[in-house]
């Protein structure tokens, strides 16, 4: 293929087949070889009418080694970088921008701004043209983005920063496919207080963790998650919001850090391993080989010391600069889907966070019929298989690398309508990466315990805990100073409903719940029977009044399992109700605070298997009392789903090992 050189580059060439330098002295960072040269040469054959503005950056900078240097690398990545743009999005954009830069409003104002804004202009995506950056941005900004990225690399706080990593994370003038804007200057002028005393201070090594705390503090930031596609607001924008999904509060924190000369990138997994869900996060560098994750309001470290639980299939890492890796992949428009994989500009950094393994999946001579070349592992979220990343067949098997383990997998591949196609029965990559498929057995079978048909978290286990040892008391005096204990909260393991019959003489005109010691109560209901079995209601319900607000006492006996009863403090608050007249109880049913997860008494559930490419149904049980359902006869080894098909939306894939649900 020709070449198309400019002057500049041209002379640059000639210069460097001689083995001169490109400049005088002695290059501290080496100089702009070969492969650079050639890959400026495709943007600006890509250019257009807009290659003279970037031929003036390279003119501009020919006298500056470094700015020169920095200047090559983005136009020589800037071919595949783009946004999107249309009269609707535009639309969007202002709508959005008038409602944040009023004053702070309720989380439901801003709900509403963007489900307006991103639904009445039509399908903002749909409508949308792509502007490449190489074909629209101006000399103008990009000399001004070089020259704010070094003015802040020569800052005290900068000094150990090399050269590599102040190009890809500090210098890009994006962070993935925002419209692009002036924002140096922005974020320089919002935080300038924050910053400011710095510059005429001493500092050291260090001093840039004390700066990452200062400027990433102190945000309002509601998460909101869009049921529909949301164009990326601006980085200048960002500054505005107050309410936005991960992704935008990650970078906003990025730009931050990116305008005061601090390396910082996403970092996301496309799906969690074990629950629903993608996730993005910033990351911040300490030099080329560490870094630290962070989110919004955080502290430095924190970020998966709060999410200890959350198993990690896949990492990749934004990067501005084409990672080689992707390129076959990125070329076959076959892999358009999906879309957060097809990057050219992403890397694998899954090894960095947690163990992993190499998988190789071995695949059948009748694959080989279904043409693509790529092979996906899927993970499995609260409805479906999501792929999170991609191997090339090669002849019969497909080699994965990296894959994070203590997690469930599906290998597929994708077809040319969308649709998943799977390449071998799911398999369980465990904490140790031994892997064992899971191949469904019908010839053995077993008796399966069912109580929930989504993982019980960590945090649902605590609710659990919560109520270990909480005291049921009755009293014919308000304050309880004649109290008699009539039950006792024991074994509270699962999170359902449980039952006791208290054996007790009298009758008794109040009633409360103690909780233990070391608990915030964290109860969602109570109900109390009368001596004939009937439900029991209150005439009034008081108690501790140091609760959580929208967790009162009356949470307690409202008969909505998902509120309830959450005290302030760990100390022994207590709840409890008065009676017409002194009553009896029969029974007391309770259940700790939860996420509604339970088997719910008259819902209808089905037990699915996988049954090598889909779900298959195999039992269909209404909902006890009790909160538990037996399933006689089912698979001895399967990948089992149960589905509330009453009501609800989570739902998680388990196997049953010992006469537990074992959660994946």
């Amino acid at each position: 293929m020709n070449k198309i050189y400019s002057l500049p580059l041209l002379m640059a060439t000639l210069l460097l087949l001689c083995g001169v330098p490109l400049y005088g002295g002695t290059p501290h960072a080496g100089t702009v070889g070969d492969e650079m040269i050639a890959q400026v040469n495709h943007t600006l054959s890509m250019a257009g009418l807009n290659k003279s503005e970037l031929e003036k950056v390279l003119v501009h900078y020919q006298n500056d080694e470094l700015k020169y240097r920095a200047a090559c690398f983005l136009i020589a990545n800037m071919d595949v970088h783009f946004s999107y743009a249309s009269d609707g999005i535009d639309a969007y954009y202002h709508e959005i921008d008038s409602v944040f830069s009023n004053t702070v409003q309720a989380d439901s104002i801003y709900k509403n701004a963007y489900y307006h804004a991103s639904t009445k202009n039509g399908n903002l995506l749909a409508s949308s043209s792509i502007k490449w950056d190489c074909q629209e941005l101006t000399a103008d900004l990009l000399i001004k983005q070089i020259d704010g990225a070094f003015d802040m690399w020569k800052k005290p706080w900068n000094k150990n920063l090399s050269f590599s990593l102040f190009c890809e994370y500090v210098l890009p003038y994006r962070i993935l496919n925002e419209p692009v804007d002036n924002w140096r200057r922005l974020y320089l002028k919002e935080y300038l207080e924050r910053y400011k005393y710095l510059l005429s201070s001493q500092v050291n090594y260090t001093t840039k963790y004390g700066l990452y705390k200062e400027l990433n503090k102190g945000f309002y930031g509601a998460l909101y998650y869009p049921v529909t596609y949301l164009p990326e607001m601006s980085l200048g924008l960002l500054l505005k919001m107050r309410m936005g999904n991960c992704e935008s509060n990650a970078k906003r924190n990025i730009a931050q850090l990116r305008a005061v000369g601090l390396p910082a990138t996403l970092d996301f997994t496309p799906q969690w391993g074990n629950r629903s869900l993608s996730h993005s996060w910033g990351v911040m560098f300490i030099d080329e080989n560490n870094f630290i994750p962070f989110g919004l309001n955080e502290n430095i470290g924190v970020h998966f010391y709060y999410r200890p639980n959350h198993k990690i299939p896949k990492v990749y890492r934004h990067t501005f600069k084409k990672q080689h890796e992707m390129d076959e992949y990125c070329a076959d428009m076959a892999s358009v889907v999906p879309q957060d994989l097809h990057n050219p500009c992403i890397s694998d950094v899954t090894d960095k966070y947690t163990e992993t393994s190499d998988v190789v999946i071995n695949l059948t001579e009748s694959s080989k019929d279904r043409k693509s070349p790529w092979i996906y592992l899927c993970v499995f979220d609260d409805a479906q298989w999501m792929p999170v990343c991609f191997a090339k067949r090669e002849v019969n098997q497909a080699i994965f690398h990296k894959v994070g383990r203590g997690i469930v997998y599906l290998p597929a591949m994708i077809n040319k309508i969308g649709d998943l196609v799977p390449e071998g029965n799911p398999f369980i990559l465990d904490k140790d990466g031994n892997r064992k498929e899971i191949v469904l057995d019908m010839q053995h079978t077993q008796n399966l315990r069912a109580v929930r048909k989504y993982t019980l978290t960590v945090e649902q286990q605590d609710y659990c805990r919560q109520m270990e040892n909480g005291e049921f008391h009755v009293a014919n005096n308000s304050n309880f100073s004649d109290s008699l204990i009539i039950a006792v909260a024991k074994d509270v393991k699962e999170s359902r409903f449980y039952s006791i019959k208290p054996k007790y003489k009298g009758e008794y005109r109040y009633f409360r719940y103690m909780a233990p010691v070391g608990s915030y109560g964290n109860v969602a209901e109570i109900e109390l029977y009368g001596k004939e079995g009937e439900r029991l209601t209150a005439k009034r319900v008081f108690g501790y009044r140091w609760t959580e607000k929208g967790h009162e006492q009356a949470k307690l006996y409202d008969g909505d399992p998902l509120t309830s009863f959450t005290l302030q403090a760990t100390k022994r608050g207590w709840c409890g109700v008065e009676f017409e007249e002194p009553v009896h109880l029969s029974e007391i049913r309770f259940i700790p605070r939860n996420d509604g997860n339970y088997i719910c008494e008259g819902d209808t559930y089905q037990l699915y298997c996988w049954d090598k490419n889909d779900w298959r149904m195999i039992a269909e049980k209404r909902g006890n009392r009790e909160g538990v359902l037996w399933f006689d006869k089912v698979p001895s080894d399967a990948l089992f789903l149960l589905r509330d098909v009453t009501q609800g939306k989570q739902e998680r894939i388990f196997t049953y090992e010992n006469g537990e649900q074992i959660w994946w």
